[in-house]
């Protein structure tokens, strides 16, 4: 939430100030930040400590395996359960606004 996620967050907040966004909108666009921030960190955490192998089964070589991270402390399994946790609860906050909360040509 320092830093990425900061970004994140700051980008979605702004937007949705500048588009005068009431309170109640504010305020589910800034959950939907955190946790998308969240969910980031923990990807690239799983990336960064054990490479592609995570995602596609072709091993790539793991950096940054001595630093504490979500996948170093609770497991691969686990970061990967709280990383779709993270994502679906996002999704939650954006389903409220309809067709303007989705993104256009996502995969």
């Amino acid at each position: 939430m320092r830093k990425t996620g900061a970004l994140i967050l700051a980008a979605l907040r702004t937007g949705a100030q500048v588009a005068k966004a009431t309170s109640a909108d504010l305020a589910r666009l800034s959950r939907y930040g955190e946790y998308l921030g969240l969910a980031f960190q923990i990807a690239d955490d799983m990336l960064d400590s054990h490479g592609g192998e995570c995602w596609h089964g072709s091993r790539v070589e793991p950096q940054g395996a001595e630093e504490v991270t979500c996948p170093s402390v609770v497991g691969i399994v686990v970061a990967r359960e709280r990383l779709r946790k993270f994502l679906s609860l996002s999704l939650v906050d954006l389903e409220t606004f309809g067709a303007r909360g989705r993104a256009r040509g996502a995969c």
